[in-house]
Parts: structure tokens; sequence; C-alpha cells
């Protein structure tokens, strides 16, 4: 039998396979004529770090998402994207860590997908006026209108995923129909 620490770890480690096969399968279906945005994904690999946070918490979060942006960056993009990356998730893995300490979390799947969008595009953002200028300024509004759409689709897709990551592990509130609703 496999101790807690274990689960837990072997777990994490689904968590950040899955993460890293959707980052593949992102960066082979490019999605670059149906919008026309530079470096546009929709970020179904913040499936597995948002699932990190709800069904382990925190630390397992981060620790899916820094082998989710280091490996990526070294098998599937190059330095400039590792640091839109790393941006972007570092600012939406800090709003959904604050967001995680509330005792009763007043956000579905779906709307905490949304607001990791929103600000994983606002950090992307904070990247793009360190290597363009303001100019980079120019993209808010198409980027905040996109992480709409791409919130909603990755939270569907959690929502999902979510009965059968319920078992594999039931979740830290004991919640075992997820936050679909």
């Amino acid at each position: 039998m496999l101790s807690d620490k274990a689960k837990r770890v072997s777990f994490d480690a689904m968590l950040a396979a899955l993460a890293l096969m959707l980052t593949y399968a992102e960066s082979v279906l490019s999605l670059a004529s149906l919008i026309p945005l530079p470096g546009f994904r929709l970020g179904l690999a913040n499936v597995a770090v948002m699932a990190a946070l709800y069904y382990c918490g925190r630390t397992d979060a981060v620790c899916v998402a820094a082998v989710k942006i280091c490996v990526s960056a070294m098998l599937f993009s190059t330095p400039t994207s590792f640091v839109f990356s790393l941006f972007g998730t570092v600012l939406s893995l800090a709003v959904l860590t604050l967001l995680s300490f509330s005792e009763k979390m007043p956000f579905s799947f779906i709307g905490l997908s949304v607001i990791s969008a929103v600000f994983h595009n606002l950090g992307q953002m904070l990247a793009a006026v360190m290597f363009f200028g303001k100019a980079a300024f120019s993209f808010v509004p198409y980027l905040l209108a996109i992480s709409l759409i791409s919130g909603v689709l990755v939270g569907i897709l959690l929502c999902l995923a979510s009965p059968v990551l319920n078992r594999f592990l039931i979740n830290k509130t004991g919640n075992k129909d997820g936050r679909c609703s």
C-alpha cells in the first residue's frame, strides 16, 4: 500500500505529465489562423495546474506549474516564450493561490479558469512590455476578450475531468463533486 505522500507525489507527477501533453498538443495544433494574436494558446495545461491546486494544495500547484514551465520551455519553445509563460503562470497562480485561502471558494471551476486566464494574459502583457515597450498594451482588449472564451473552455474541461480526478484523490474539502456548479 502506498503512503499518502507517495500518492500525492504520484498524483502531482500525473498532473505534470498531463500539463506537458496538453502543452505539446497546443504547440502542434496552432490556432494562429483562427485567432491572429501573437503567441495565443488556449491554455489547456492550466487544467492540470488548477487541478493540483484544488485537489492537493498550493505547493503541489506550484510544483506542477514549475515542471510545466521549465520542461515545456526546453521541449517546445524558445527562451522568449519561457519568459512569457513564466510571467503569465506566476501572476495567474498567485491570484489563484490568494483565492484558495477562502474558506468557501465563491467560484466554480469555470470562474476560476476565467480569472486564471485573465491574469495569465496580464502577466504575459508585462513580459511583452519588457520586450516590446508600451505598444504591447494595444493587445490588452483582445487578450482580455479571448481570456473569457479560453477560460470558459478550460474550466469546462476541468469540470469534465473532475469525476476522473475524484477517483484518484478526493479533494481537500471532502466535496466529491468538484466545483462545476
